[in-house]
């Protein structure tokens, strides 16, 4: 595995995490141990920053509103919302 493939699955695996699988899930999903699972997350978040001006009332809120709007409005925003709900994740 190149080191590009290994960090779009590491980035991968983060998201799978973020949206609540499990680390049995993901391990059998990426091919990994669930500690290694578990150390490719924590390595993750460790490298990244957190902004402190993410507010999680809000980002549920809106997930919440566009959620209630219908999956034809969700389309161009999963992936914003994919990204604030990772950082939403490292908060708690």
């Amino acid at each position: 595995m190149t080191a590009r493939e290994r960090r779009r699955r590491d980035s991968k695996l983060v998201a799978a995490r973020a949206r609540g699988m499990t680390w049995s899930e993901i391990a059998s999903r990426y091919d990994v141990s669930e500690r290694q699972a578990r150390r490719i997350v924590e390595r993750w978040w460790s490298e990244r920053p957190v902004d402190d001006d993410i507010d999680p009332d809000a980002i549920i809120a809106e997930t919440a509103r566009r959620v209630r709007a219908g999956p034809q409005r969700l389309g161009g925003a999963r992936r914003r919302d994919a990204e604030r709900a990772v950082r939403l994740v490292s908060c708690v």
